[in-house]
């Protein structure tokens, strides 16, 4: 999940030379997740060369979210054949009302099933 966040990222870390600090550019909360990347062993330059992003729907207060179409391979589950991958981020109610399946290791989990039942993981199994 990490991940796809950095890739659908617009913010940029830069380490002035002779400097010991890094400077945030862009959203501080895009830069708290490209920072939080780096620290779990995430390479950004190789993800977004593994993946350079083709297109993008930019944030909007309307829509609250931001979502990225990238062509290329990543190492992660359930994408070993897709040449795109799209991600998505957001306010978290927002991205789930649009959401149908939740990937998880191993397996996929619906979201929602039949008659007006609703399993968000937000507010838990809400429905029979």
């Amino acid at each position: 999940m990490l991940a796809g966040a950095t890739l659908c990222s617009n913010a940029r870390l830069n380490h002035p030379p002779n400097s010991n600090q890094w400077q945030a550019l862009g959203d501080p909360r895009e830069a708290e997740l490209l920072v939080a990347a780096i620290k779990i062993g995430l390479k950004l330059e190789e993800l977004q060369q593994q993946a350079p992003r083709i297109w993008e729907i930019p944030f909007d207060s309307h829509r609250r979210m931001m979502t990225v179409l990238l062509e290329g391979h990543l190492q992660l589950d359930n994408t070993a054949n897709s040449q795109y991958l799209i991600f998505t981020k957001g306010a978290t109610l927002y991205v789930l009302q649009h959401s149908r399946y939740l990937w998880h290791p191993g397996e996929k989990l619906e979201l929602r099933g039949k008659a007006g039942t609703n399993r968000n993981p937000a507010r838990g199994n809400c429905g029979s």
